[in-house]
C-alpha cells in the first residue's frame, strides 16, 4: 500500500525476534516489532499515514476497535482453532500436515498448553466454550454495526485501523452459503466476506433492496461464525 520495494522473511523461531512475537520490519540495520510500532515508522520515514484524513475523535474509536480485534476476538480465534477440540482437525491438517504424525501432535499439545496458560491468565479462558464465543459474536456485531454500509470504518477512504481489524474477521466468520470441499478442512475465506474492501463480517453480494434488508439484521443472522458453528474439517 505505501509503494514501497520489499522482501517477505519467514522466522521459524520467533523467540529470536525483538518481544517474542511477529510481524517485524526490517529497515536501514533496523528491527522495528509489533504492527502499530510498523505503521508509525513508516508514516514518520516515509510519510505513509493511512491516517491523515481522521479527525481525533474518529482515531480515537479506530484505537477502540483495533484493541477490540487484537486484544479481544483475536483470543477468540485462538480459542477456536487451539483449545477447543472442534478446532483440532483443522490446525493438523491446514497448518500441521506434512509434518510425521508424532511430530504434528507433539507441536500441537506445545501450543495447546501454552495458549491455554495464556487465555487464562488474559481472562477470557476462565469462561465457558459458550461463554467465549458469544463475546466473540459480540465483537463481530460491534463492528458491523459501526460500519453499516460504509465501505470502509470511516467513510470512502481506506485507513490504519480497517487493516488492523480486517484481519481478524476471515477467522471468525463467513457468509452461510461458503462452498466447502468434502476432501478438506474448512478453510477461512482469504479475505473478509464484504462489499468493496471493508471489514462488514458478511455478504453484502445481493440487489440493493435485498442488501437494504440485509443491513437491518444482526450480522449472527446471515453468516456462520467458523469458531462456533461446526464447521472445522466437516463436509457440506
Amino acid at each position: 500500500m505505501a509503494g514501497l520495494p520489499f522482501e517477505r522473511e519467514y522466522v521459524a523461531n520467533i523467540s529470536q525476534m525483538p518481544k517474542g512475537k511477529i510481524p517485524v520490519l526490517e529497515d536501514k540495520g533496523r528491527l522495528i516489532p509489533d504492527s502499530s510500532h510498523i505503521r508509525q515508522y513508516l508514516a514518520d520515514t516515509y510519510g505513509f499515514d493511512l491516517d491523515s484524513h481522521l479527525t481525533a475523535e474518529q482515531k480515537a474509536v479506530g484505537t477502540a476497535f483495533q484493541r477490540l480485534a487484537e486484544e479481544h476476538l483475536h483470543w477468540v480465534n485462538n480459542y477456536a482453532f487451539f483449545i477447543d477440540p472442534a478446532g483440532k482437525d483443522w490446525v493438523m491438517k491446514a497448518m500441521l500436515d506434512g509434518l510425521p504424525q508424532d511430530e504434528a501432535e507433539g507441536f500441537y499439545q506445545f501450543l495447546f498448553d501454552k495458549l491455554t496458560g495464556q487465555l487464562h491468565a488474559q481472562g477470557l479462558g476462565r469462561h465457558s466454550r459458550e461463554e467465549i464465543y458469544a463475546f466473540g459474536r459480540e465483537d463481530v456485531d460491534a463492528v458491523a454495526a459501526f460500519l453499516g454500509d460504509k465501505p470502509f470504518l470511516f467513510g470512502d477512504k481506506i485507513s490504519s485501523f480497517n487493516t488492523a481489524v480486517a484481519p481478524s474477521f476471515p477467522c471468525c466468520c463467513a457468509p452461510k452459503s461458503t462452498p466447502r470441499s468434502p476432501n478438506t478442512p474448512a478453510a477461512c475465506p482469504t479475505s473478509p466476506p464484504t462489499r468493496n474492501a471493508s471489514t462488514k463480517p458478511y455478504s453484502a453480494a445481493q440487489n440493493k433492496p435485498q442488501a437494504a434488508a440485509k443491513q437491518r439484521q444482526r450480522p449472527s443472522e446471515n453468516c456462520a461464525y467458523w469458531f462456533s458453528d461446526g464447521l472445522y474439517g466437516r463436509t457440506p
